[in-house]
């Protein structure tokens, strides 16, 4: 269900867990490779800040909603 969710024009909502692990993603290889969501932005130090800050967030367990883009 997870991957079939379309935000906007552009968009698509995912899980990650507290590590920051990809669990449900439209890209399955990043579920079946036990991708982190970290690594995604790491080479674009502007975007790789962003998502530390939001990977934060959700270690805080913090609730709401939040755009990132990756």
């Amino acid at each position: 269900i997870i991957q079939r969710i379309q935000i906007g024009e552009n968009g698509y909502a995912f899980i990650i867990n507290k590590e920051g692990k990809i669990v449900a993603h439209k890209n399955m290889d990043l579920v079946l490779n036990q991708s982190y969501l970290y690594d995604i932005n790491k080479e674009d130090p502007e975007k790789d800040s962003e998502t530390k800050v939001f990977i934060n967030k959700i270690v805080s367990e913090e609730t709401g909603v939040d755009e990132l883009k990756i």
